[in-house]
């Protein structure tokens, strides 16, 4: 019987490698924050609630995203912040942006 030669192919499942690579590429790591950075955003974001300043808000929800708005509601108890219809919790926040003035 004769067997039928196959040309070698290096790339067999490339796509899902190339995706899976990517995927890992550009997952996001938590930034650790100090106390004191952690106060400064607490800060700001009450400040920015109370006062009505519309905010720039960087977040993580399985990339990194940004939403500007005014805050409607900021829950300590369940560590949540409301901006727009979206709720961010706050481990999830990376920066917030009032006018120039980004932490």
């Amino acid at each position: 019987m004769h067997k039928r030669w196959r040309p070698f192919n290096p790339l067999t499942n490339s796509a899902e490698f190339i995706g899976e690579l990517n995927k890992k590429r550009n997952k996001y790591i938590e930034p650790i924050f100090s106390e004191e950075q952690i106060l400064k955003l607490n800060n700001t974001l009450i400040y920015s609630y109370k006062n009505k300043i519309i905010v720039t808000i960087y977040y993580y929800h399985d990339e990194v995203k940004t939403i500007k708005g005014l805050i409607k509601n900021l829950d300590p108890y369940l560590e949540i912040i409301k901006i727009e219809d979206i709720k961010i919790p706050f481990k999830k926040i990376i920066k917030v942006c009032k006018e120039k003035d980004c932490f």
